[in-house]
């Protein structure tokens, strides 16, 4: 059975143009909107008790065939229909090998590329995040197979702060800049150097290379 989660749904409202439904998600929907026209009711109520609900009191809610309702009042209950929640995939260490991860980051980069186009900023963040472990761990294999040591990752703010007036990369996130920490705040050297928003992560410079 063809899965149309709510995620899906949301995409192809906001932009239908470029996210149509395949013939397989437009029968899903179908399919869906037809189990709905023929639930049952799970329950009945009147309009007085639902004018109480928007107030914040408790509502009487009955039986469907308790016959005690004014017919011009009744509402009836039903029961909301679930869609199909998204599955988490299951990857092993060994099927995500360094290929899949390439494809990986690059499907990131452009997901993160419309959402920050879009000003969706909490989606922005969170794929800005995912972005950077993933560029992480592409990192740490790469030093690994070269026989380096692995470069430090991301420290975030909240566990430990840097030393005082030792420059390191700092991260709101999504973007990454370079700056120092005082004791008190987070300074740069030039206006560029700066993320905009509040610093949440940062990690030490790297070693100069070796000749």
């Amino acid at each position: 059975m063809m899965e149309l989660t709510k995620e899906r749904i949301e995409l192809f409202i906001k932009r239908p143009l470029d996210n149509g439904l395949t013939r397989g998600e437009q029968m899903e929907m179908a399919r869906q909107l037809l189990a709905g026209l023929e639930q049952e009711p799970v329950g009945i109520t009147d309009r007085s008790e639902i004018e109480g609900l928007k107030r914040g009191e408790m509502a009487n809610v009955m039986p469907p065939d308790f016959k005690g309702v004014d017919e011009g009042d009744k509402v009836l209950l039903y029961a909301a229909p679930q869609l199909p929640q998204p599955v988490e995939p299951e990857i092993t260490s060994e099927e995500l090998d360094n290929e899949l991860l390439e494809q990986l980051i690059d499907f990131r980069r452009d997901t993160l590329s419309y959402h920050k186009k879009e000003g969706n900023k909490v989606q922005t963040v969170m794929h800005g995040v995912v972005l950077r472990a993933m560029l992480e761990l592409q990192e740490l294999r790469a030093a690994m197979l070269q026989g380096a040591e692995p470069v430090q990752g991301w420290i975030a703010c909240s566990e430990r702060m840097p030393d005082r007036m030792v420059d390191v990369i700092t991260s709101n996130g999504v973007e990454i800049g370079k700056g120092w920490w005082d004791g008190y705040s987070w300074k740069e050297w030039h206006k560029y150097d700066a993320v905009p928003g509040k610093i949440t992560h940062w990690m030490p410079l790297p070693n100069p290379p070796q000749e």
